[in-house]
């Protein structure tokens, strides 16, 4: 019987090797995903390493899973589907970007790595919670963010506004400059207008959260939507 189990196991093992195989010679190559605002790039190096936007990081290939190597959490991991052509990636925040092969080549990675690293970590929703107001603030991979603050009092004269003062919805582009300890994000409304976040991380009792943030003293928690 212990035999019997020991096959079964090895010819799983050998079946989820195999598709794992078959798809990273598929993956490997450049891709790209085109926004209204920007284009987001991707290039499979080779089996464990791939540039994202500039930054060339570690990954693993699972089925239906890429894993990427983060500093702090250990691996990441972005389902994927593959079909067609297309390359369907699914953030951790629960967003889908599709990419489509292309014949060239992204950039080599450059200074600019670090900066990516922090898009990359602060990519997603953060929310701020008061007693009558919620703010949630959605920092997208492109560049673009989209914000929206609401109050049971029905004004938005008060609270964080991002970037769009006395408004209940706004868009526009961010941009992040620091470590992922501390630093300063700068949104740019769609209407022009410009705002700066200092943002620090939070900790309590000697322990780091790295999904909670203050920003200009408010405090955000990162939410999977």
């Amino acid at each position: 019987m212990r035999g019997k189990l020991i096959l079964i196991f090895c010819m799983f093992l050998s079946l989820v090797t195999s598709t794992s195989a078959g798809d990273i010679k598929k993956l490997l190559g450049a891709w790209e995903c085109k926004t209204e605002q920007s284009t987001v790039t991707l290039l499979f190096k080779s089996e464990d390493r791939l540039i994202y936007n500039g930054e060339e990081i570690g990954f693993q290939l699972a089925p239906g899973v890429i894993q990427v190597a983060d500093e702090f959490l250990g691996s990441v991991d972005y389902p994927y589907t593959l079909s067609e052509g297309v390359l369907s990636i699914t953030y951790p925040e629960g967003y889908t970007l599709n990419f489509k092969k292309t014949a060239v080549k992204p950039k080599a990675p450059s200074d600019k790595g670090a900066s990516s690293n922090l898009v990359r970590h602060f990519a997603g929703t953060w929310k701020n919670y008061t007693q009558n107001t919620e703010t949630m603030v959605v920092l997208y991979p492109d560049g673009t963010y989209g914000q929206r603050y609401t109050s049971s009092y029905g004004s938005a004269e008060s609270g964080e506004e991002w970037g769009a003062a006395g408004e209940s919805h706004a868009q526009g582009r961010w941009t992040v400059r620091g470590t992922k300890e501390k630093g300063a994000i700068t949104c740019t409304g769609n209407d022009g207008s410009t705002s700066e976040y200092e943002y620090r991380v939070h900790v309590e009792n000697g322990e780091v959260y790295w999904s909670e943030y203050y920003f200009n003293d408010n405090l955000y928690g990162k939410v999977n939507e």
